[in-house]
């Protein structure tokens, strides 16, 4: 098993460098099947693992950019783990036992060094179809008292100790019942984890298509084995549940669900399978520590205080048009007002807990809003908190970033105002030369405008269901 420390390094994810590559020759021929030759290489003596393990992450990052598509160049591939793991006891990195620790350790490496990201899944394999109540009731022993009286049916309770009845309904058990014949199977990403344990969704155009339902192959984005085994697998390998719905006298739909733990491998930069923070988890974190009076974060405090700095640096980064797809975002009316309490809640545990790396994280975290959202206030009293060589380099970046002159103008105004009546020569010299460096004001102090609204695209399987589809559809994982 890999040391936990080993581990730990890849939850940071955004900073963690991966392998070398600076030293890559030419690549010679390519591999085209991604996920056959990543299996065979993964499969391989260690002495060779590595090497053929970077050679697949290549040609996979050429066959993407080059245009290639399919078999060359998949969208998303993903590994079926061999543990279970539970999400409240955090689902991370680090928790990963043996060969699940292992696989990570081989991945990683080179998943990061080629521009592809890794998150860790609970993944679904979904049967649906119609139950006969009178095949039901022939294979289980179950039948109703009224069929019985039907056809004239006598018997003392022992005659009757076999049969199981619920007024005038069958009491179908759907762990033990089978579905006649299978009308649909579908796979879902019901959970999804960065490799800290940030709960994220996932959404996208390839993702619609995935988790509709499939008349293709359900095994197709794994890697290691197929995720259909799962029905006839052993019952320590997954979690099955299972659903009965009752659809007319003499029948409903069945639906059995087997999920497993998955490490999921996309490209970083794809507008086809895109990942962002469960909203839901954002919520908890701005109450977790908007509740607070800590002096110092506790591990919990910590760990919603890095959900919200992601969150921050995942949404300033993209358009507006970006922000609203997945199924727990806000409405794009409310986008601004959630930043402005993120910014506001993370600002006040940096003065709190006196952490200078959360106030800097913070501004980096705000992409090219970082004197509009923080706010040159807020700035110019950090300056007075904390030490002026942690901050310079934050602040020269930001300077930088930001579109707007007038803030740019008013923050080092004041900096210089507030350097002066300190005598902080430093600060001066710093504020004079960014001074000489700007131009004119340009625009006035800009005002939040409201995102425009965005339309999440409508998945395959959504509408214009029969009515036994319909009712399969009404298991699914939200």
């Amino acid at each position: 098993m890999a040391p936990p420390s080993l581990l730990t390094q890849f939850e940071a994810w955004d900073t963690y460098k991966g392998a070398n590559i600076a030293a890559d020759g030419p690549l010679n021929t390519a591999s085209t099947q991604i996920k056959k030759d990543l299996k065979s290489a993964l499969s391989s003596a260690s002495k060779v693992r590595q090497t053929q393990t970077r050679h697949v992450f290549r040609s996979w990052k050429h066959g993407l950019e080059s245009g290639q598509k399919d078999a060359a160049a998949p969208l998303l591939l993903a590994f079926l783990l061999a543990h279970q793991y539970d999400a409240t006891t955090d689902f991370k990195a680090s928790v990963l036992k043996e060969t699940d620790a292992r696989l990570l350790r081989d991945i990683a490496p080179f998943a990061k060094a080629y521009g592809f990201d890794l998150h860790l899944a609970y993944t679904t394999y979904t049967q649906a179809g119609v139950l006969t109540l009178d095949e039901y009731s022939r294979t289980k022993g179950v039948a109703k008292r009224n069929v019985l009286d039907r056809f004239g049916l006598q018997g003392d309770e022992d005659d009757l100790s076999d049969y199981d009845f619920d007024g005038d309904d069958y009491d179908v058990d759907p762990n033990v019942a089978e579905i006649d014949e299978v009308d649909e199977t579908y796979i879902e990403f019901p959970g999804v984890f960065s490799l800290n344990g940030t709960p994220m969704e996932i959404f996208g155009y390839f993702v619609d298509e995935l988790e509709a339902e499939t008349d293709g192959d359900p095994n197709l984005v794994f890697v290691n084995e197929n995720i259909s085994d799962c029905v006839n697998g052993k019952e320590a390998d997954y979690i099955r549940t299972a659903e009965f719905d009752r659809t007319d006298e003499d029948s409903g739909m069945l639906c059995r669900t087997y999920r497993r733990c998955a490490l999921i491998i996309t490209p970083k930069k794809s507008d086809s399978v895109r990942f962002t923070v469960d909203f839901r988890i954002c919520e908890k974190a701005l109450k977790t520590l908007q509740s607070s009076s800590s002096k110092a974060p506790i591990r919990v405090e910590d760990q919603m205080r890095l959900v919200l700095i992601v969150l921050l640096r995942q949404f300033t980064a993209l358009p507006l048009t970006s922000i609203a797809p997945g199924k727990f975002s806000p409405t794009e009316n409310k986008v601004e007002a959630l930043f402005a309490r993120v910014v506001k809640v993370l600002r006040a545990c940096a003065v709190r807990w006196k952490k200078v790396d959360l106030f800097v994280d913070l501004l980096k975290a705000c992409g090219d809003r970082p004197l509009a959202l923080v706010g040159i206030d807020e700035l110019v009293s950090a300056y007075s908190l904390f030490a002026w060589s942690d901050l310079q380099a934050a602040y020269t970046d930001a300077l930088l970033k930001s579109s707007s002159s007038a803030l740019r103008n008013q923050l080092v105004q004041r900096l210089l105002a507030a350097a002066t009546k300190r005598g902080d020569s430093g600060v001066v010299s710093w504020c004079q030369s960014q001074s000489g460096q700007m131009g004119p004001v340009t625009d006035t102090v800009p005002q939040p405008q409201p995102p425009p609204p965005v339309v999440r695209k409508k998945r395959p399987s959504e509408g214009g269901a029969s009515s036994s589809t319909g009712a399969a559809k009404k298991h699914r994982t939200s």
